[in-house]
């Protein structure tokens, strides 16, 4: 048994943090380690690991209090990201959690690749990176520490780096370059499988069986503990299907004969969100027009848009959030923002997709979609309810394309399932991790 330490964002991006759950749990199996884990990260972001029974400790608390997140929705991407945090690592901010928890390894999250970085420079912890979306080959962890130092003043990158090595070398002869090295030579893992990505990507993997760069198990399929009775005489708490038009179609059974179509921009919907209120507002078009009334739209729009004045008809129901993997479970179509932990999802519950990307990466997920034939595409800020409900017709209609995504599907189920397809018994991601802390901890699996 090792201790392992997980470290998936500074920020509060669920795309990030849950393949690292799925990870996680995983690696506590008995038959699969048995590993004693934990989680480290603001306290925004806590409330995303608790619900799965994890352990979690909260770090940078004067730099990012709790409400951090959704205080700062009108800050630009980039203003979110505080370097002064770094100060917190280096000045020994997290010394007396490190000598609690004495992790054997940390398994950081790409883009806290340099607070990781500075982690193992600091106290001398193992790391590996997981990478939760699909980078192009040249953007590495070690790039991704590069752009962090790059992006604060020279002074304070230079003070960084010199206090890693005690002042006793003249700075001016060490490179930034060669600071953001073991970043470069550790292990990442990719929740996803190769098979989407673009064939004339080429990792070092895909040239050389030892290669640093990993393609695992999708890290879809996380756990959730049953949950506590309510207290004698009080009332239920309401999930998702106590609407009423919705309860109605599950009543009927209907909801299991795929009749709900869903729509998401995504845990970050703050970001795009004059962009995803307009195609928002196109997809209730969409279901009032004619041919549409058999189905029921499910919206998932998140803490700030919840609040807009919405008119809507019968067969749609707009929420704050939903249980993505349940709701897909009695879909005929998503429309999604292409994020790649929802596409993944589509996928593995073999849903036809259309997506809308709205930035970010999802520009490139919508290519790989076309690239792969699995799913369509379509624009937030200028598809119309008729072209969106064509697109919807041809979800369902479309041989070639279903047939692709249900091969797709399989692969996502065979990877992500503890069955014969594994490798050695333990699922890829696992095994990858364990055969590496078994490199120097006393691990018996």
């Amino acid at each position: 048994m090792a201790k392992i330490l997980f470290f998936p964002d500074v920020y509060r991006e669920q795309g990030h943090w849950l393949p690292a759950v799925t990870l996680a749990q995983n690696l506590q199996k008995t038959k699969w380690g048995g590993h004693d884990v934990a989680f480290i990260g603001i306290a925004d972001c806590e409330a995303i690991i608790t619900p799965y029974e994890l352990t979690y400790h909260k770090i940078f608390k004067k730099e990012y209090p709790l409400g951090y997140t959704s205080s700062n929705q009108h800050r630009t991407i980039n203003e979110r990201w505080k370097p002064v945090h770094l100060w917190h690592i280096m000045n020994g901010g997290l010394d007396e959690l490190m000598a609690e928890l004495q992790p054997d390894l940390i398994i950081s999250g790409y883009f806290a690749s340099l607070e990781t970085l500075l982690i193992h420079y600091k106290y001398g912890t193992r790391f590996m990176i997981t990478t939760t979306y699909l980078r192009h080959p040249d953007d590495d962890p070690g790039v991704r520490g590069l752009q962090n130092l790059f992006g604060m003043s020279e002074p304070m990158s230079r003070k960084i780096m010199a206090s890693v090595y005690n002042g006793s070398i003249d700075i001016d002869e060490l490179t930034i370059h060669e600071f953001v090295k073991p970043l470069e030579a550790a292990y990442e893992l990719i929740p996803c499988p190769r098979d989407f990505e673009f064939d004339n990507y080429q990792f070092d993997s895909d040239l050389n069986v030892n290669g640093r760069v990993k393609f695992i198990e999708p890290c879809v399929i996380r756990t959730l503990p049953p949950p506590p009775p309510p207290p004698l005489g009080s009332t239920p708490p309401k999930n998702w299907k106590d609407d009423i038009p919705l309860s109605k179609l599950i009543l009927n059974n209907d909801v299991t004969k795929r009749k709900l179509i869903f729509a998401t921009a995504g845990s970050q919907v703050q970001d795009y969100e004059d962009k995803a209120r307009r195609w928002f507002q196109e997809m209730i078009l969409l279901m009032d027009s004619q041919g549409m009334q058999g189905y029921h739209l499910v919206i998932s729009v998140g803490t700030k848009l919840i609040e807009d004045d919405w008119v809507l008809p019968s067969n749609v129901s707009i929420c704050s959030w939903v249980p993505q993997l349940e709701v897909l479970n009695y879909c005929a179509a998503a429309f999604i923002h292409g994020g790649l932990a929802t596409i993944k999802e589509c996928v593995y519950k073999n849903v036809p997709f259309i997506i809308l990307p709205l930035g970010k990466d999802q520009m490139d997920n919508a290519l790989r979609v076309r690239h792969s034939d699995i799913g369509q595409v379509a624009y937030a800020e200028s598809s119309d309810f008729r072209e969106l409900q064509n697109m919807f017709l041809r979800s369902q209609t479309d041989s070639w394309m279903k047939n692709k995504l249900r091969k797709m599907s399989e692969l996502f189920n065979k990877l992500e399932n503890d069955n014969d397809n594994v490798v050695d018994g333990r699922l890829p991601g696992v095994k990858l991790i364990n055969d590496y802390v078994s490199s120097f901890v006393n691990v018996s699996v």
